[in-house]
């Protein structure tokens, strides 16, 4: 479920500096964070981060919430020297069922494609 909490452009704005950016996440890419920042520059940020608040313990270290999706727009953010960026914060037990699936579903891809390779054959869907 997300939820918002209204400011003057109408949508939720977060600190970069209370937000955690995982160690999982995908690597980098510097070009892309290059043109993000360029566009957000010149249109500000037109799609919102999805951030899920952190468990208490982590919370204990001033950080609030965890980055769900937009790696690569916190990242441009942060060169562009932005302290907040707008966000969506959704509930950490729904964000966790949809990494689950998210998770099953790239694993079930990544074991066709394999398994197509070996035996030399087409993909299926």
């Amino acid at each position: 479920m997300a939820t918002t909490a209204p400011t003057a452009a109408g949508g939720l704005t977060l600190p970069l500096a209370r937000i955690h950016v995982p160690e999982n996440v995908r690597a980098l890419n510097a070009e892309h964070v290059g043109a993000l920042a360029a566009s957000i520059a010149l249109q500000g940020m037109l799609v919102p981060i999805v951030v899920c608040p952190v468990e208490a313990d982590v919370a204990a270290t001033g950080v609030e919430y965890e980055l769900v999706a937009g790696f690569h727009r916190v990242a441009a953010a942060d060169k562009l020297g932005l302290a907040d960026v707008p966000a969506v914060i959704r509930d950490s037990a729904g964000e966790q069922a949809d990494r689950a699936v998210e998770n099953i579903v790239s694993c079930r891809g990544r074991h066709e494609t394999i398994n197509a390779d070996r035996a030399g054959m087409p993909m299926s869907g």
